[in-house]
């Protein structure tokens, strides 16, 4: 233990409240639970962050193309029978779209593009029911829309914290 007693090992622990910006709890709205995850920016991330619930998810994915493969992340979601709704942004709308179509996935595609953050939290609050989890899990980088993943996040946080 190096030196530290069980109490403060325990206390440190139980007060971490995670990193900023992954897997972030936002806010509970009306039943629906906001996390910011927008650190995720590969698809492995989008993956573990999609995995982390049992919750109905609608998920906001895309951003900058940095020339990622994204076949496996998408085949991985599609067999999530949790996740209700994908919100699509940014310059790999497109080309995430054609892959949910090619591997069948079965739930709601929103394709908003380069929407605003304003617009994109308003429209996971009209499709996601009370007890679902709203998570920004993009898989992308976010230069298309935003300066960096902070800014995204930021974005994301102040308008569900306040908007």
């Amino acid at each position: 233990m190096a030196g530290a007693d069980i109490n403060s090992i325990k206390k440190t622990v139980f007060s971490f409240k995670g990193l900023e910006h992954r897997l972030e709890l936002v806010r509970v709205i009306n039943g629906v639970t906001y996390y910011n995850d927008s650190f995720s920016t590969n698809p492995q991330t989008t993956i573990a962050a999609v995995d982390s619930f049992t919750e109905a998810i609608t998920l906001v994915l895309g951003g900058y193309d940095k020339g990622l493969a994204f076949d496996e992340m998408v085949k991985h979601l599609c067999k999530k029978k949790n996740l209700q709704n994908i919100i699509l942004i940014g310059n790999t709308q497109n080309k995430l779209n054609k892959l949910l179509r090619i591997y069948e996935f079965n739930s709601s595609i929103v394709k908003l593009g380069k929407s605003d953050m304003t617009e994109i939290v308003a429209k996971c609050k009209e499709v996601t029911k009370k007890g679902g989890v709203v998570l920004l899990s993009p898989a992308c980088a976010s230069f298309d829309m935003f300066s960096d993943y902070k800014d995204r996040g930021d974005q994301f946080k102040e308008i569900v914290a306040y908007g």
